[in-house]
């Protein structure tokens, strides 16, 4: 997954790339360019960028429970009374 991401990131740089070229240089196919890289960007690499890093994680852990407040406060100590 790591080196999907990593080609996928090369190729939306590369797109990108050659859509701010051929936007200097008044080419019709800019707007294909920068289009398809945006594209790529948001539906492909940030989807599967946002999966990889939250593969193995739990969404409780990141939740205000009842149960994580307690946790909190043991952690931090009773200093606040």
């Amino acid at each position: 997954m790591k080196y999907f991401l990593y080609v996928v990131f090369a190729v939306i740089m590369i797109l990108f790339g050659l859509g701010f070229y051929c936007q200097c240089t008044n080419q019709d196919h800019a707007a294909q360019f920068l289009g398809s890289a945006v594209l790529g960007l948001f539906f492909v690499w940030m989807p599967a960028f946002i999966f990889h890093r939250w593969r193995h994680k739990d969404v409780k852990d990141y939740m205000l429970t009842n149960e994580n407040m307690k946790k909190m406060k043991a952690f931090k100590g009773d200093s606040t009374s």
